[in-house]
């Protein structure tokens, strides 16, 4: 049920809204540019991913359980517990000083975070009339594409100019103002739904992917045994299939698996999952590769996505306008995958001495590739759905998109690590074997090559101990099985992206402009 409201408190409700959005979007790219900073200082390199996966994976299961409570409670409640939820963990986020504190806060903050999302979008929906949501939803990539745009770059000077902490504490009161605009203009009664909470599946969903996550982390490190990986795996996929046989007998599931029924729905969500895992990707590794390899600072590194963002805004802008005309959104899919495989094969390539201007030009290219296929698969499923399912189709799209993102950053992850160990003792300077273990432990890991105060602790260390003249070599060790590691992420990433281009080409070439197609018995049959 819509509550009347004046067009001002219209406005002031809505600014709410989009500093929520706001606060979600910068938090996932501000962090990107000063994360190889944050994890160099807590020591915790093996934990990389983890400081972006506990986050995305918090978020992505809560959302679907915001909403289903939001239902029951009224949008409020949850919206303004949301945002108090945000903005204490953000500021308790900078006061982490161990990895796996770091990790926690970034769950509480995901936990806070998947509630801005899915409330956002339900209380557009719920303040504006259907001819007014058109235009207030334009806003909302606007502020995706600012937050983008904005946060490497942010991320990157606040770390080099007053500490990665600082990008956390500066963003916090942000969720202040936010929670006053909510508080004060939102109305206490939006809506009500009916339905009873899926609490069987919501804990199912938890402990089918909290599982697999973790065994994707065993899976790195040198002389990591598979075995507890492969063990945990099976569990997790067993889980799922409990999930699933829940999911269909259940009144009110939280990811109804009946639409994966439906060819074209289980295509594009499956693609969608695919080509996310790619771009999350680039979004985490390509600043590593920036500071790690080629020896940026965190603000340099934190630039390098800028064209990446501004190449995707462009083509996101430019395809949904050349859709809208001719009514045919297949093939710009389809070139969209294309390009962003063609630069993440590039990438996979040895670009130690590559020109800084053709980093920038390949970042462009894969920005460019992935702008379309974010906003062109939500329209494939909606276009297969009948108008009463519409929403419930673009949150299960959604859903994969998020997990997309939060498996890919693990997989890489780990592909990262080991790729890293690998053969890493054997091809150290000769005059390292005598020193003990834990020195050279430190002397090997990344934070050397991504940390200036780490690299300057292990010159001082060679010298005292008199062997200084080792230490150009040891750097430079790093630095290749560093490269090679990225590059084995970057090439996971396009053989990922490859397959989803040959899912995306057996979608159906329908023209949004002929009638609308009859609903789909799959869709149809869910209830």
């Amino acid at each position: 049920m819509t509550q009347v409201l004046s067009e001002n408190e219209k406005k002031l409700a809505f600014c709410g809204v989009l500093m929520a959005l706001f606060l979600f979007a910068l938090n996932q790219t501000i962090i990107a540019a000063a994360l190889p900073r944050i994890v160099s200082d807590l020591r915790g390199f093996e934990l990389y991913p983890w400081a972006f996966t506990s986050f995305s994976l918090a978020s992505t299961v809560s959302i679907p359980v915001w909403g289903s409570l939001s239902d029951h409670r009224g949008r409020r409640p949850i919206f303004l517990f949301g945002v108090f939820l945000f903005g204490l963990a953000t500021f308790a986020t900078g006061w982490a000083d161990s990895m796996p504190g770091l990790i926690f806060f970034r769950t509480i903050q995901g936990l806070g975070g998947g509630a801005l999302m899915s409330m956002a979008f339900a209380t557009i929906a719920d303040i504006f009339t259907s001819l007014e949501r058109a235009k207030y939803q334009g806003f909302n990539s606007t502020v995706f594409a600012i937050s983008s745009f904005l946060g490497p770059s942010i991320g990157g000077y606040l770390t080099d100019q007053f500490g990665w902490r600082y990008i956390f504490w500066v963003t916090a009161p942000l969720s202040l103002v936010a929670f006053y605009f909510l508080y004060r203009y939102l109305p206490s009664r939006i809506h009500r739904g009916e339905g009873k909470l899926d609490r069987v599946g919501i804990s199912l969903l938890i402990f089918s992917l909290v599982p697999l996550l973790c065994a994707l982390s065993l899976l790195s490190g040198k002389n990591a045994s598979p075995t507890p990986a492969v063990l945990i795996l099976v569990c997790s996929a067993f889980v799922a299939l409990i999930f699933f046989w829940w999911e269909f007998r259940v009144e009110s599931p939280v990811i109804d698996p009946r639409f994966l029924l439906n060819p074209t729905l289980r295509t594009a969500n499956l693609a969608s999952f695919l080509t996310s895992a790619g771009f999350f990707g680039a979004i985490i590794y390509l600043p590593l590769f920036m500071q790690g390899v080629r020896g940026a600072s965190a603000t340099s590194s934190g630039m390098i996505l800028t064209p990446l963002i501004i190449g995707m805004t462009v083509t996101s802008t430019l395809a949904g306008l050349r859709v809208s005309r001719t009514g045919h959104y297949k093939s710009f899919i389809l070139m969209g995958i294309s390009l962003m495989t063609i630069s993440l094969g590039i990438l996979s390539l040895d670009l130690h001495n590559f020109p800084a201007a053709g980093i920038v030009v390949v970042a462009v290219l894969l920005g460019l590739g992935i702008g379309p296929t974010n906003s062109l698969f939500v329209l494939a499923v909606q276009t297969e759905a009948p108008r009463n399912r519409i929403g419930t189709v673009t949150s299960t799209n959604q859903f994969f998109r998020q997990m997309g993102g939060t498996v890919g950053v693990a997989l890489f992850g780990s592909v990262l690590a080991a790729s890293f160990q690998d053969g890493l003792y054997g091809d150290l300077p000769g005059e390292l074997t005598s020193l003990s273990k834990v020195t050279v432990s430190r002397l090997t890991s990344p934070e050397v090559i991504t940390d200036p105060r780490e690299l300057s602790w292990a010159q001082s260390t060679l010298e005292n101990l008199g062997v200084g003249e080792v230490t150009e070599g040891l750097v430079t060790t790093l630095r290749e099985h560093l490269t090679t590691g990225i590059r084995r992420v970057f090439l996971s990433a396009a053989i990922l992206s490859t397959i989803a281009l040959v899912l995306a080409s057996v979608l159906p070439n329908r023209n949004l402009k002929s009638p609308p197609c009859l609903p789909r018995p799959e869709i149809e049959a869910i209830r």
